[in-house]
C-alpha cells in the first residue's frame, strides 16, 4: 500500500512539472509573438519603414539570387512578393491593433490604425516602395556604437 501511495505523489510531482514547464513554453512563446508585434508597430508608425524582421527572409533569398547571377528582373519578381507579404501582415497589424488594448485611449488606438493605413497606401506605392526596400542592392549595414549615449538617454548629471 505504500509503494502505491509513493507512485501517486510521483505521478502528481511529474505533472506538476510537466504543467509548469509547458506554461513557461507556452508563455515565451506569446511574449515572442506580441514583442514581436510591437515592434513592428513601432518600426511603421513611428519610424516609417518596413519591419525588418518582415524582410530578413526576403533579403536573405535575394543576396543569394545575386550571388547566382539572377537578373534584375528576377530580383524585382521577389520585391513584389515581399511587398504583397508585407501588405497581408500590415492588415493584420490593423486588425490587431484596432482590436487590442495596444493603446490605452480611444484616440491613441485611432492614430495608430490610421498611420498604419496612410503607411500599408504608401506600401502600394510602386516608387515609394521601391524607395523603401531595394534588393537589387546589397543591405546596407549600420553600426551603431553602444559606447555613445543615445539621443533619447540622458546621463545622470541631466545632461544629453
Amino acid at each position: 500500500m505504500g509503494w502505491l501511495l509513493l507512485a501517486f505523489v510521483a505521478l502528481i510531482a511529474v505533472f506538476t512539472l510537466l504543467a509548469y514547464f509547458v506554461g513557461r513554453l507556452i508563455s515565451g512563446y506569446l511574449q515572442h509573438h506580441i514583442e514581436e508585434r510591437l515592434d513592428a508597430l513601432d518600426q511603421i508608425v513611428n519610424e516609417g519603414r518596413v519591419p525588418d524582421s518582415w524582410l530578413k527572409p526576403f533579403r536573405r533569398r535575394a543576396a543569394r539570387l545575386r550571388k547566382a547571377g539572377a537578373s534584375e528582373r528576377r530580383i524585382r519578381r521577389l520585391e513584389r512578393a515581399a511587398r504583397k507579404q508585407c501588405l497581408i501582415r500590415i492588415e493584420e497589424l490593423q486588425r490587431y491593433a484596432g482590436g487590442s488594448g495596444v493603446a490605452d485611449t480611444e484616440d491613441t488606438r485611432h492614430l495608430i490604425v490610421t498611420s498604419l493605413q496612410e503607411e500599408a497606401e504608401r506600401w502600394r506605392d510602386d516608387e515609394a516602395w521601391h524607395e523603401l526596400v531595394d534588393f537589387t542592392q546589397p543591405e546596407r549595414v549600420v553600426v551603431r556604437d553602444d559606447s555613445l549615449p543615445r539621443s533619447d538617454e540622458a546621463d545622470w548629471n541631466g545632461r544629453d
